[in-house]
């Protein structure tokens, strides 16, 4: 019998104690068994690290460590302790199909891909995180939009990793996917976001901040992150149906996006003339 591949799940997490318990709840039911599970937490002052604790003591394929400052850096270096054949990037604050790294390690061991990833959908709640369950929706199977987050361990440390001046990590890493020619499966399962947004000055501020940090994507991808970026997308058209099937959401949306783009593009001038006030905006933004 074929030796199963050991697939490494990066999980990094900051004070992830409100979703902590589902996340890995959803990773030890996976069908397939195969697994470790690399927690790496940046720091958290929360009950994050007793959570990780009770699990480890229930299963020993999860590892702990410790490292920040951003996802990047936790992220590479959760892969630098992974022993696996395969990784697999996930967060703290999703839920992930039960039967998805059986799937992914199908679609790369029986057709050749070296990179795949399902989808991402929304737990929807209040009013505004059923707009972004909608935008989620929208970008299912758009080959813009949706990027690898399940890579063989040799061709992330080829292309070097996560850029670690970035917070909007796993695109530009796909983009150099792309420029390598390595093509993404795509598998028919989902991850669930389950910490989405719940009002209008969430959307705003964080908006903004992911603005003020695609400075660094926009000076190494100019081209690239202009159309990642671009208001108007294929996808709004393609299934423009489902945008004007629930008006009130339709409504919501397009505030949603106007607001999006305008503290977006407010971020991204000041992090052009000024990338020094990055942390002082994230003090701010998250009190952290």
């Amino acid at each position: 019998m074929a030796k199963v591949p050991l697939v490494s799940i990066i999980l990094p997490v900051k004070n992830g104690e409100p979703t902590l318990r589902r996340s890995l709840d959803s990773l030890l039911k996976q069908t397939y068994k195969n697994i470790q599970i690399v927690i790496i937490d940046n720091y958290s002052s929360d009950q994050t690290l007793l959570i990780v604790k009770e699990y480890r003591l229930k299963d020993k394929r999860i590892k702990y460590y410790q490292k920040g400052p951003e996802r990047a850096s936790q992220m590479n270096f959760g892969v630098s302790k992974a022993t696996g054949k395969y990784i697999f990037i996930t967060n703290c604050d999703f839920i992930v199909d039960k039967k998805f790294i059986e799937l992914a390690v199908k679609k790369c061991e029986e057709e050749g891909f070296k990179t795949c990833n399902g989808h991402i959908k929304s737990e929807t709640k209040g009013f505004w995180s059923r707009v972004k369950g909608l935008e989620r929706r929208l970008y299912v199977n758009d080959s813009l939009m949706e990027t690898s987050l399940f890579y063989r361990k040799d061709i992330f440390l080829k292309l070097g990793g996560f850029d670690e001046k970035m917070l909007g990590v796993e695109e530009e890493f796909q983009h150099r996917l792309d420029e390598a020619g390595i093509k993404m499966g795509i598998i028919n399962s989902f991850q669930t976001h389950i910490d989405e947004i719940d009002s209008l000055k969430e959307i705003v501020l964080k908006s903004f901040y992911y603005g003020l940090n695609d400075a660094n994507y926009f000076r190494k991808h100019p081209i690239h992150a202009f159309v990642k970026r671009f208001p108007i997308r294929k996808a709004f058209i393609r299934n423009f149906g489902s945008l004007m099937s629930n008006f009130d959401i339709f409504i919501g949306f397009i505030i949603f996006k106007v607001l999006q783009y305008i503290a977006g593009t407010a971020g991204l001038i000041l992090g052009l003339v000024s990338s020094a006030r990055k942390s002082r905006v994230q003090r701010l933004i998250y009190g952290k």
